[in-house]
């Protein structure tokens, strides 16, 4: 079994560092910062918790709520309902480990 990599959360991004942004939109500047993975959670429908820099897919379990409306007002992009923390998530192939220290994981939260 992989490791899980969310649980409630409506974005996820694992960082390889935590240096600086660029400029431009929120998604440029997370992506210039070279993450190890970033997940939009921003599938339309499916099981997979698409990785943004294509390298980690994750596999979403027990059918969370995709499409649901995103964090940022006046965005298209969308969220992910895990309705139940201990039930609902999204799940990282065991091939991703983060060995280099330190390292960041940054997520936004809906409480």
């Amino acid at each position: 079994m992989g490791d899980v990599i969310t649980r409630g959360f409506k974005s996820v991004i694992a960082r390889k560092n935590a240096g600086g942004v660029g400029a431009g939109s929120y998604y440029a500047e997370v992506l210039a910062d070279s993450p190890v993975a970033y997940y939009r959670l921003n599938d339309p429908s499916g099981t997979t918790c698409t990785d943004d820099t294509t390298t980690y897919d994750a596999t979403y379990t027990n059918t969370p709520t995709l499409g649901e409306t995103g964090a940022m007002s006046g965005s298209t992009n969308k969220a992910v309902l895990f309705a139940s923390a201990s039930s609902e998530y999204a799940e990282i192939d065991s091939t991703l480990s983060i060995t280099a220290y330190p390292f960041t994981i940054e997520a936004w939260v809906k409480t």
